[in-house]
């Protein structure tokens, strides 16, 4: 399933989207819960597969000796921010933990701008919801933004595919669009069906 949504959704972004610009996505993400941190790389390799430039610190900050404040002065030049919401995120940003700061609350100092500025900016930060709840899981300014909710690993593919959408700027009344969405919950209802039996 997964294999046939990501062939659509490329032949969609391809024919609509200018191919020379594929949209930049820097991940803020919390490290600590090894399992998190499993689910951000398979997340940042789904997105790339499907033709998202993506900025994720393992990949591009992780020779030794590079500079934290230049990985994170990138966020500025990334179309779109994807703040990974869990409870170790909103700990790191609240910079209680440690004595030295946190790399999480530089990040979201910086994310911070686009939130108080034009709604334009606004929406290019996209919270995506991991674990726990809004109130305990991302900063202040994101509580009441839609956010995508991926605490159900069967939901994984619809909510990529609603993220890709919306960082490729297609339109989500587009016939193409709702049939393609519509078709991966049918998907969905009839695996939920499966498994029930």
């Amino acid at each position: 399933m997964f294999e046939s949504t990501v062939l659509r959704l490329k032949r969609l972004t391809l024919n609509r989207s200018d191919p020379d610009t594929r949209p930049r996505c820097f991940i803020s993400y919390a490290w600590g819960v090894d399992e998190h941190e499993r689910w951000v790389i398979q997340l940042a390799t789904d997105l790339r597969n499907i033709g998202i430039e993506v900025v994720l610190d393992r990949w591009v900050n992780a020779e030794p000796g590079a500079s934290i404040a230049r990985f994170i002065s990138r966020i500025s030049a990334c179309e779109f921010i994807a703040v990974v919401g869990t409870p170790e995120y909103k700990l790191k940003y609240e910079n209680k933990l440690s004595p030295a700061g946190n790399v999480v609350a530089a990040e979201f100092d910086l994310i911070s701008s686009r939130l108080i500025s034009t709604e334009l900016n606004k929406k290019s930060v996209l919270p995506l919801l991991l674990a726990g709840e809004v109130s305990t899981s991302f900063p202040e300014l994101l509580h009441n933004r839609v956010y995508i909710d991926f605490r159900q690993d069967d939901h994984y593919f619809l909510q990529l595919s609603d993220m890709v959408i919306k960082m490729f700027g297609l339109p989500f009344d587009d016939f193409a669009i709702i049939d393609l969405r519509e078709s991966m919950s049918a998907e969905l209802r009839k695996l939920g069906a499966l498994v029930l039996t």
